[in-house]
């Protein structure tokens, strides 16, 4: 049988982003008044987004909250 893929994580999704903008993880660490180790443990992950962090990267990429944790938008 054939693995399913994971669904990608909120850590992925930003990371995802972060890479495409051409970002460090220092450069959002400092915009969410972070170090970057706390940084890195959430974009892996480990740690979870706070949703305040959530709203400043989502503003920060012009992006609406929901789509970096995954949820689609209301029809």
């Amino acid at each position: 049988m054939a693995a399913q893929a994971k669904a990608p994580t909120i850590g992925d999704r930003v990371r995802g982003i972060r890479v495409q903008s051409r970002l460090r993880q220092a450069d959002l660490a400092g915009l969410l008044g972070l170090s970057p180790a706390a940084y890195a443990r959430r974009e892996s992950d480990e740690v979870q987004f706070k949703a305040t962090e959530i709203a400043t990267l989502a503003r920060r990429f012009g992006v609406q909250s929901a789509s970096l944790l995954g949820e689609e938008a209301a029809k």
